[in-house]
């Protein structure tokens, strides 16, 4: 009797043994941790969250003003294949906007060649405004730029895609509760990576949601052309492994054999 009880209390043992590979700590799931101590008071915001023109985006310009026909010499043109672009209120190069050249120029009618690299939206559309009044175009134009495509892509363990920036104040939080609200357990969360284009280089951070240190983050607010990358967690790749499925395997015969012998050990 004391030899069948000793065996089934080891099988137990190992059984609960195993049992612990699938659980996880709460401190891995829990996300913005040492909230309280870091805003015991307010902080102030030290990030530049505001979108900056960079080589390849597509930019929409309008223009308005009080006469509108101070606008026809902007307006007015000619694309290849004679689609004749009239947009009164709006700057036109065909129907993709204004793209942005390596060298970080757009081409303007009647204004020509300028330089918005680096530029916010507000800056880039002050910049025209002066020109326009500059070259005695219109005194009281008023410019509106706005980015046409601006979005960032999200891969890995979690349900992301291409997602386009709508606003200019987007944060790494605003991005994954867009892609389904919460990381999953099954990601790594303590070590998501982003990848940003920084004047002609590519650099990268990595950062963990589970630290409350991620709002003085310089990723915390996304730029447009950033690739987020949510990698699996370290549980999610053991249990896709062949020997995770062998343990598995392992662990519920010893299940079933310290069933039996409980049975027989009752028995006896």
């Amino acid at each position: 009797m004391n030899r069948h009880f000793n065996i089934l209390v080891s099988i137990i043992v190992a059984a609960f043994i195993c049992s612990l590979t699938s659980c996880v700590s709460p401190k891995k799931v829990i996300l913005l941790q040492g909230s309280d101590s870091i805003f015991a008071s307010p902080q102030k915001i030290m990030q530049d969250y505001q979108l900056r023109i960079k080589a390849a985006d597509r930019l929409t310009i309008k223009v308005h003003c009080q006469d509108k026909e101070l606008l026809e010499p902007f307006t007015n043109e000619i694309t290849l294949g004679g689609t004749t672009m009239s947009n009164r209120g709006g700057l036109a190069e065909g129907m993709g906007g204004f793209t942005v050249s390596p060298e970080g120029d757009i081409i303007v009618p009647l204004l020509g060649k300028i330089s918005v690299l680096g530029m916010t939206r507000e800056e880039c559309a002050r910049k025209l405004e002066q020109l326009i009044k500059d070259k005695g175009y219109i005194n009281d134009a008023t410019v509106k730029v706005d980015f046409q495509d601006a979005h960032i892509t999200v891969l890995g363990a979690i349900n992301g895609g291409v997602i386009s920036l709508s606003s200019e104040r987007t944060s790494i939080l605003d991005v994954l509760g867009q892609c389904g609200g919460d990381v999953t357990v099954g990601a790594h969360r303590q070590n998501i990576r982003l990848y940003r284009e920084v004047n002609g280089e590519r650099i990268m951070y990595r950062f963990d949601i589970t630290d409350a240190k991620l709002f003085n983050s310089p990723c915390y607010y996304v730029q447009q052309n950033d690739i987020i990358y949510v990698e699996p967690s370290s549980t999610v790749l053991i249990d896709n492994s062949p020997f995770a499925k062998w343990w598995s395997l392992v662990g519920t015969g010893l299940g079933v054999v310290s069933t039996i012998v409980a049975v027989i050990a009752l028995v006896k």
